[in-house]
């Protein structure tokens, strides 16, 4: 199965575009607000993943939103983190950091429940079996991924890659969005959208107590 080449007839070029520039402006934007902080390095290196999760889903979810048609956006709980979900085609989207390209997924419930779907099992388009019912839509489940150093405000790559059911490793082929989109004019000076989510954690300025630092 050539699950690249079928991943590019249903999802629009433009959508993936807008995608990969929404990761390097949270990459961007993650590292100027925990700068702005003024902490130090370990407090910075536990702060940027937690914050560049949130900025990337969040700038995801407003780049597919502000998009439209074909993408379904939804955001949905497992009773801790929430995340975004977008549908495009036979696809089920999610994002995900990984420690490297070749590492496996961390651990999820609802990554393992996407990935061990009876649709992902198949791994064959042309089974009758994926058509639409009346019951359920079936999806094929991708996930974006993007690292980078924590000193780095850009990411090293973003991926989209097919896990396999127990999320220890990928299926072969990958799209290389970096490749593709890399040279893309950054929005990141530009505030983006803003839309009410949950999934957006706020770091509160730090105020200087009055009489120090004088």
């Amino acid at each position: 199965m050539n699950w690249v080449a079928e991943f590019l007839k249903d999802v629009p070029n433009g959508l993936l575009g807008n995608l990969t520039t929404a990761v390097k402006d949270a990459y961007f934007q993650s590292n100027v607000i925990v700068e702005s902080q003024g902490l130090g390095t370990p407090e910075r290196r536990n702060l940027i993943p937690w914050q560049r999760r949130a900025q990337v889903e969040h700038r995801v979810k407003s780049a597919a939103l502000r998009f439209g048609e074909p993408v379904v956006v939804t955001t949905e709980n497992t009773g801790y983190w929430n995340h975004v979900v977008l549908k495009v085609g036979r696809f089920r989207i999610t994002q995900s950091t990984v420690a490297s390209e070749s590492a496996s997924l961390h651990p999820a419930v609802y990554k393992q429940r996407y990935a061990s779907e009876q649709t992902q099992l198949l791994l064959e388009f042309a089974k009758k079996d994926l058509q639409k019912s009346n019951e359920e839509e079936k999806y094929f489940y991708l996930v974006f991924l993007h690292h980078a150093a924590f000193n780095k405000d850009q990411p090293e790559f973003i991926s989209i890659k097919f896990p396999q059911a127990d999320l220890s490793c990928f299926h072969a082929g990958s799209v290389d969005l970096l490749a593709m989109f890399g040279n893309e004019k950054s929005s990141a000076a530009t505030p983006v959208e803003e839309i009410v989510d949950e999934t957006v954690p706020k770091l509160k300025p730090l105020n200087k107590v009055e009489g120090i630092g004088k």
